[in-house]
């Protein structure tokens, strides 16, 4: 169940984070090569680079109401460590 405190733009984090999910779990599904997890790795460090650049570029604040991009891009940094230490 999604956070109703804060603000909508918790919610739309989820929505986002959610899709990048997908995104990288349907990449790793097709990747033609020997290491999948690899790929999916890096894919993560990927799009967490561009969530990065989105929230340096969009000036949105370190801290507020609920999740923004900065809390998105945490995630997908430890998403990708995990996946390259572990697998």
């Amino acid at each position: 169940m999604l956070p109703s405190r804060g603000s909508e733009g918790t919610r739309s984090t989820f929505i986002r984070f959610a899709f990048r999910i997908g995104v990288i779990g349907l990449f790793a599904a097709v990747w033609p090569g020997k290491d999948p997890v690899s790929a999916a790795a890096t894919l993560c460090a990927i799009m967490a680079a561009t969530c990065l650049i989105d929230a340096r570029a969009s000036r949105e604040p370190f801290r507020g109401a609920g999740l923004n991009r900065w809390d998105e891009a945490l995630a997908l940094v430890c998403l990708a460590l995990l996946l390259h230490v572990f697998f």
